[in-house]
């Protein structure tokens, strides 16, 4: 048994995944989620927030404790968007090596594109049909096309759930000129990212992330989150045109209490949905399956596959 670690210090959620990795196949052993929301006003402040560090902090010193507990051998662990356009997040990973350990790598777009591929297209391919994965996160949405390891498309565009709130939002319910002005930008974002797609060549599209879990839960009324029920649901761009019409018309606190919504992603949902409708739109997908398999899994491959105990190149 080969017991590894990977962590995703994200800008809406930091989560853990501990697996045993064997030559084909990947064993969840435990899973952890924490909405930390480190990415909290970095779009204006550039900064990331003193109390969200101090929260994630506390959410890695459990990790820590929880790695250990289950034997894993390393721990490898990556910051994303709202972490490398800070001005002190490299103070903030000082900060979490001298209090946990970890010792996290601070990456770019393209590579946390390409990590999320091959945690999703493993889960789903059989080598031979390409596919896209979208990824919506919270500073950033990734788009990759390819075969496996084989990438022939990869993108990402500074469109995220966190990042389009924050500068679009302000009204709650949002207010039709707020709604128009997100729908526009994020539409200018995503064409420029995406004008050289060729779509046909990718018949099935893949969604990762928070808000694409979060959309298939909802559209599940899920009243406790089941990864397994999520895990390959088909969502429609039809449920989730009717999702973004509901967001629309409620307050924050309404989408609380919505059977499958995280309380703490409430007021993100609305323009995640957005930014995934409009890139199914754009590439006349009709559908999109969602996947629990993301860039925790892919870190671990990487891992396992290239770079022996290394770490990630």
């Amino acid at each position: 048994m080969t017991v590894l670690a990977a962590i995703d210090i994200g800008t809406i959620s930091t989560r853990l995944l501990i697996g045993d990795v064997k030559k084909d196949r990947l064993t969840p052993l435990h899973q952890e989620l924490d909405i930390t929301r480190i990415g909290k006003d970095v779009n204006q402040t550039k900064k990331l927030n003193s109390d969200r560090m101090e929260d994630t902090i506390e959410v890695l010193e459990r990790y820590r404790e929880l790695c250990d507990q289950q034997g894993a051998e390393e721990i490898f662990a990556v910051g994303t968007s709202a972490i490398r356009e800070s001005k002190n997040g490299l103070l903030f990973k000082e900060n979490v090596l001298k209090k946990t350990g970890i010792d996290f790598r601070i990456i770019e777009g393209l590579e946390e594109a390409e990590l999320t591929f091959l945690g999703a297209s493993k889960a789903f391919m059989s080598g031979k049909d390409p596919v896209i994965v979208i990824d919506v996160g919270g500073g950033s949405t990734e788009i990759i096309g390819g075969i496996q390891k084989s990438i022939r498309f990869l993108k990402s565009f500074d469109a995220g759930a966190v990042r389009m709130t924050e500068k679009h939002i302000s009204t709650d319910p949002v207010s039709s000129d707020e709604y128009r002005r997100l729908c526009q930008d994020i539409h200018e974002n995503m064409k420029l990212a995406v004008e050289d797609l060729n779509s046909e060549e990718y018949p099935l599209a893949l969604g990762v992330g928070g808000t694409a879990t979060t959309l298939a839960a909802v559209d599940l009324q899920l009243k406790e989150y089941d990864p397994k029920r999520v895990h390959g649901h088909s969502l429609s761009t039809e449920s989730i045109s009717k999702l973004i019409d509901d967001f629309r018309g409620m307050t924050t606190d309404q989408k609380k209490r919505l059977a499958g919504l995280q309380p703490k992603r409430a007021d993100l949902v609305l323009a995640g949905a957005v930014i995934l409708f409009q890139l199914l739109e754009y590439g006349k997908w009709q559908d999109i399956c969602i996947s629990e398999a993301d860039i925790l899994h892919g870190i671990l491959w990487k891992q396992f596959m290239e770079n022996g105990r290394q770490g990630i190149s």
